[in-house]
């Protein structure tokens, strides 16, 4: 399908998301842009029913008052913020004054059942959470799953 704006596919707007569909159950997509106007949203809306999309993820771009307005005219819910923080660790003073109080290394697969323990009781202010449509049980083991992208923070003594 291509859009009546800007002639751009609607794959370029739109991606299914195969872990997440298997997981859930549910055929799950994301809008890949943070902005979009009335006649991008209805080919998106077209895309979702041609391939019986249940769950749309859209992460709106706080700052375009135009999209915000057209994700809650279109019945979208609001079910998070997300929030980035970074920090420069050459500069941090903390890490200066102390270079040799923390070790930053990747997860060993010893580690991973405390991982999952930590992981199924630390996400409970996230979207999946808030969401009513994913069951609580089920978003804990979610978040198990993810076990393998964190870092272990070990104290040297």
């Amino acid at each position: 399908m291509i859009s009546n704006t800007n002639k751009v596919k609607i794959q370029d707007f739109c991606q299914y998301l195969n872990w997440d569909s298997e997981f859930f159950g549910l055929n799950i997509a994301k809008i890949s842009k943070s902005t979009l106007n009335h006649n991008q949203l209805i080919d998106i809306s077209n895309w979702c029913k041609k391939n019986k999309i249940e769950c749309l993820y859209f992460l709106v771009d706080p700052s375009c008052q135009r999209t915000n307005y057209l994700a809650m005219d279109n019945q979208f819910d609001f079910v998070d913020i997300r929030v980035t923080l970074t920090i420069n660790l050459d500069k941090n003073k903390l890490f200066v004054q102390y270079p040799n109080s923390c070790v930053f290394r990747s997860s060993k697969k010893s580690d991973i059942p405390i991982l999952r323990e930590i992981a199924s009781v630390s996400h409970k202010d996230s979207r999946f959470y808030f969401d009513p449509n994913f069951p609580n049980e089920l978003c804990d083991k979610f978040y198990e799953k993810w076990t393998w992208m964190y870092k272990i923070v070990v104290r040297k003594n």
